[in-house]
């Protein structure tokens, strides 16, 4: 049994030091870590690319309500370089559970992951959203 299971282990991990393959995922329907929230990511442009780019977001509860006053936090992540960026993205409320992030600055292309962390109402979770930058 442990042979198999580090067989499958090697199987399924990147080789190290190389950038995973982009997940393909629905930007539209994201759930969090923990299950506190749900989102939708629209990023601009799309697909992103190299320099600054932007993403809206569209926060809901684990109910399905639009969550209004939350603290956001974006930290760009390039994990096959071991990376982020030197940039720190700014975020805005817009209403209605509506975010507006700018100053994501993706300096090169490959693979990306936007770690956004959301505190609302004493509750804190987390996203990963994957991003093949172009």
């Amino acid at each position: 049994m442990t042979k198999l299971v580090a067989a499958l282990a090697l199987a399924v991990l990147p080789a190290c030091g190389s950038d995973p393959e982009p997940v393909a995922r629905d930007l539209a329907h994201v759930t969090s870590g923990k299950g506190q929230f749900s989102a939708a990511f629209t990023p601009h442009p799309d697909p992103p690319t190299t320099g600054d780019n932007a993403l809206d977001i569209t926060l809901r509860d684990a109910h399905g309500s639009p969550v209004e006053g939350a603290t956001l936090q974006i930290e760009p992540w390039m994990p096959g370089h071991g990376h982020g960026s030197p940039v720190v993205p700014e975020i805005g409320e817009l209403g209605g559970g509506s975010y507006h992030a700018t100053q994501i600055d993706f300096i090169m292309p490959g693979y990306w992951e936007l770690t956004v962390a959301v505190t609302a109402h004493d509750v804190r979770d987390e996203f990963v959203v994957p991003c093949d930058v172009k």
